[in-house]
């Protein structure tokens, strides 16, 4: 009987004190106020943020068995990203079954609103030269 007051006033002492109110608390979803998934965006990311692009060059170091990714050592991308070996998803016009292992290419690649980086155009430099991209937009 004496471990049941003490454990009763505590219980009361808890429920009083979050019923004092205090500072609001954020929402667990985001979204959750106003409904909205899109309004919910990731950190770092406003979802009204356009889609980002950019152009580089470098050497394929492997390529995805489907023909969906690409993997390549690359230098800096402007306003993207510094050098790396990055793999990049291809956007689903994107083919790359002239592409092998060792190639040099440029390439444009787009920083979506999900956060993920797509080659957008793709060519070999060593047939078509440094500016193969121009000639890719012109086709």
């Amino acid at each position: 009987m004496k471990l049941v007051r003490p454990t009763l006033i505590l219980g009361a002492l808890a429920v009083v004190l979050s019923a004092c109110g205090g500072a609001e608390s954020a929402p667990a979803n985001p979204a959750s106020e106003s409904g909205s998934l899109a309004e919910a965006a990731t950190p770092g990311e406003s979802p009204t943020e356009p889609e980002r692009t950019g152009s580089g060059f470098g050497t394929i170091t492997s390529l995805g068995t489907k023909g969906d990714f690409v993997t390549i050592d690359h230098g800096p991308i402007e306003g993207l990203m510094g050098s790396m070996t990055m793999g990049f998803e291809l956007v689903s016009d994107v083919d790359i079954a002239g592409l092998a292992e060792g190639d040099t290419v440029a390439f444009s690649v787009k920083h979506g609103r999900d956060g993920v980086y797509r080659i957008i155009s793709i060519c070999k430099t060593t047939e078509s030269g440094s500016d193969c991209l121009v000639e890719e937009a012109v086709k």
